[in-house]
């Protein structure tokens, strides 16, 4: 659904309960644990696909975002976007459609991710250059494939169980949460660590970037 005719489609996101961090098929990476068990408690709206340059665009011609370098396809995602641009995209957002926009906190990213499952990536414990958009020439379990020399339009892979595109590769996506170098002290309901901050998590991995970086436990 849409909150507007040019807004960003979004999916309904269940409420649901789920271990965070490395699964038992996973090679965990320094700072990805320890486990958490977390229960996301009430439904949320993600957006189905990573913003593309065209979307925020819109909010440039409003006045509200900086102009992205270059001029990328419009269907590619938006990049070189700072934590703050993205928090002024996301109050652009609710300001245009009166409904609450916001990053994801770093948990909500990852039970979104998972979409259900416990393997590294939504669609299980190997992932192929037919499942993602990322460097081919640093496989996680699977074939090499080709190297990229960017990102791919946005949905060029299936999406995931709850209807998302991309959560894996692509593009870095921004989340609420302050950094902090384990989940030890995170809260179990979702909710983002927060504080006074200048460094934020990151997930998903990206095009330019090897398939370990794509699980869903990275951070």
């Amino acid at each position: 659904f849409k909150d507007c005719a040019d807004c960003p489609e979004l999916s309904r996101i269940p409420a649901g309960a789920f271990r965070m961090g490395p699964g038992a098929v996973d090679i965990a990476k320094p700072g990805e644990g320890p486990a958490l068990d977390v229960t996301i408690a009430r439904p949320f709206a993600m957006a189905r696909a990573e913003t593309t340059v065209g979307e925020w665009a819109l909010c440039v011609s409003a006045g509200a975002c900086p102009a992205l370098p270059g001029a990328p396809a419009r269907r590619t995602p938006a990049v070189n976007v700072s934590w703050g641009d993205a928090q002024g995209y996301a109050a652009w957002l609710s300001k245009k459609t009166g409904h609450a926009y916001r990053l994801p906190s770093e948990a909500e990213w990852e039970y979104a991710a998972r979409a259900g499952g416990d393997a590294p990536f939504s669609f299980g414990p190997a992932i192929s250059a037919s499942e993602a958009s990322f460097d081919g020439s640093l496989p996680y379990r699977g074939e090499p494939g080709p190297i990229l020399r960017g990102p791919k339009p946005v949905a060029s892979y299936e999406p995931n169980a709850f209807g998302l595109y991309d959560m894996h590769g692509n593009a870095w996506e921004w989340t609420l949460d302050c950094w902090a170098a384990s989940h030890a002290g995170s809260a179990v309901d979702g909710a983002p660590r927060g504080g006074e901050c200048s460094v934020h998590v990151l997930k998903g991995g990206a095009w330019n970037t090897g398939g370990w970086r794509l699980r869903a436990a990275h951070r």
